[in-house]
């Protein structure tokens, strides 16, 4: 009897999809078979289905879209719905003459909710490629365009804290404000002291993102097969997700396999899979101003695109374009970090109010108060900065939001969309 993978997924927090090395060999030293794990504390991993009718994909890459979880690796590119049928689609988007070593593509979406692949390539030297990718479709499109960075391989790109994020050749981290560069280096502790270049070394860096935490795993290439080169196991270390310098670990994942080149997944559960609370934060001092209002405004737009989308799915019809995402360059007490703070309040009323509209004309009434849901009036701080009746408003505000966004989402949870 086939394994029920779905409901195998539903008992997990995170999943990894990627491949088990165990028939390399001296004759066959690229030999793997795909499978996917789940886990609990990121850690200690439990094989859930290994896939060999997916041929020798490597570097697996798992994203998922509505029902269907989008699959991709070196060589592959398919889509599932019960992780027992497949459609592939055709992965010729990835050869160009000239180019040798196209490796690893992997998914990431932009601020703007555009999906996009990421790999990397040689030509003159490495070099980090992007294409357009159409979840419902599986079109790709504006191939090739190449990145700004410092020529990597195993290129790993999400979005994080208002800005876009690289990985390449393992520990190398970088962040910048387009996922096209230019990439700046952000200098860490992450832990490779043993790397000879030879016969040691790490690759294949992957994150996993879960509130404030941040998991960094990679491959630790030790040569430990005679005869397969690239034989070692898989580590992980830890940090922060607001200070990406100073890491923890690294200790090695456990697993009945040995896990290798993957990609992990928090698992969505609950009749809410993107959002079920918002949960803002006081200022309390001057100079976190620019910084709460970001991590706020992070969560606050996270809840109104969830708001939108399961709105627009109960409706059966869209709900209203989703909101643009505001970058903040500075966090000092200066006019960029005031007029930020200004505009994320501005673009919150507007397109919190904009979805009371909608649940006020579609008869859906606050759970809390048994009344029509009421518009929301923020008010616009003007005063000094390090004044403390700056930082009251603020902090007025942000329980507005705070509280009614969650009765927004309270009567979404009713309905299972």
């Amino acid at each position: 009897m086939a394994t029920d993978v779905i409901k195998q997924i539903s008992q997990y927090k995170y999943i990894y999809f990627g491949f088990d090395p165990a028939g390399e060999n001296s004759s066959n030293p690229w030999k793997a078979t795909p499978v996917l794990s789940g886990s609990n504390d990121a850690i200690n991993w439990n094989v859930i289905a290994e896939f060999p009718q997916l041929g020798n994909l490597r570097d697996g890459n798992i994203a998922k879209y509505n029902d269907y979880y989008w699959i991709t690796g070196t060589t592959g590119l398919y889509r599932t719905k019960d992780f027992q049928t497949f459609k592939s689609f055709d992965v010729s988007f990835l050869q160009r003459d000239g180019y040798t070593d196209i490796w690893a593509p992997e998914f990431f979406t932009d601020y703007s909710d555009n999906w996009h692949l990421v790999w990397g390539a040689v030509s003159d030297s490495r070099h980090v490629y992007v294409a357009d990718f159409d979840p419902e479709t599986g079109e790709v499109t504006n191939s090739w365009q190449m990145v700004n960075e410092d020529h990597g391989m195993d290129p790993h790109i999400w979005k994080m804290n208002g800005k876009y994020y690289l990985s390449i050749d393992a520990y190398w981290l970088y962040e910048a404000d387009s996922y096209m560069g230019p990439y700046t280096l952000i200098k860490n502790n992450i832990e490779h002291s043993d790397e000879n270049g030879k016969t040691i070394w790490y690759e294949a860096g992957e994150t996993l993102v879960d509130g404030d935490t941040i998991y960094f795993y990679c491959d630790h290439i030790t040569g430990s097969v005679p005869g397969v080169a690239d034989s070692g196991q898989m580590v992980v270390q830890t940090a922060n997700i607001h200070d990406l310098s100073k890491w923890t670990g690294p200790q090695n994942v456990t697993s009945s396999i040995n896990m290798r080149h993957g990609s992990f997944l928090k698992v969505e559960s609950g009749s809410d899979a993107t959002v079920t609370k918002v949960n803002l934060t006081h200022v309390d001092k001057p100079f976190d101003l620019g910084s709460n209002t970001k991590h706020n405004y992070e969560q606050c737009l996270s809840a109104i695109n969830t708001i939108y989308n399961r709105f627009g799915k109960l409706l059966g019809d869209d709900v209203g374009a989703k909101p643009d995402h505001l970058q903040l360059r500075s966090s000092g007490l200066d006019r960029n970090a005031w007029l930020y703070i200004v505009h994320v309040f501005d673009q919150l009323e507007l397109e919190i109010n904009k979805a009371v509209g909608v649940f006020r004309s579609n008869g859906f009434a606050n759970i809390r108060t048994k009344k029509d849901f009421d518009y929301i009036e923020l008010v616009r701080p003007l005063n000094l900065m390090i004044d403390t009746s700056y930082q009251t408003t603020l902090n007025n505000n942000w329980d507005q939001v705070q509280t009614t966004l969650n009765d927004l989402l309270a009567v979404l949870t009713k309905f299972h969309v």
